[in-house]
């Protein structure tokens, strides 16, 4: 019976450590629409692969950002994307939070930052 405690144990703390390091990227708010305004998303260095962890400078933190659409072919097929990549223009720079931490804010709504037009494309 022990030994069943002890994997169900395991087991659950694997789970909860899986979802912990998972999640790299948060936005607020959590259930954003086209139209959320601001819209903004923090990433935490910390999870994931850990690849801008104690980086530094804080301040040359960039985002490439696009969306996925109905009329996206794939869940890789990212539409209008915003900067070019690898590119490091002043309106893609995230804000640095401290603690290995950097948010980017969308304002104006989301059809708007991406220059969206087309009425029966959504995001």
């Amino acid at each position: 019976m022990r030994k069943i405690i002890f994997s169900l144990v395991v087991f659950l703390f694997s789970i909860i450590t899986v979802a912990t390091k998972a999640q790299l990227l948060t936005w607020t708010p959590v259930f954003g629409q086209e139209s959320s305004t601001p819209f903004t998303i923090t990433m935490d260095a910390s999870k994931g692969n850990q690849g801008l962890f104690f980086y530094t400078p804080v301040a040359d933190v960039y985002v490439h950002i696009a969306v996925i659409t109905n009329l996206s072919t794939s869940s890789a097929d990212w539409k209008y994307n915003k900067f070019t990549w690898a590119t490091t223009p002043a309106a893609a720079a995230a804000a640095s939070l401290g603690g290995n931490k950097w948010s980017y804010t969308i304002t104006g709504g989301l059809r708007t930052f991406f220059g969206i037009t087309n009425a029966s494309e959504s995001i």
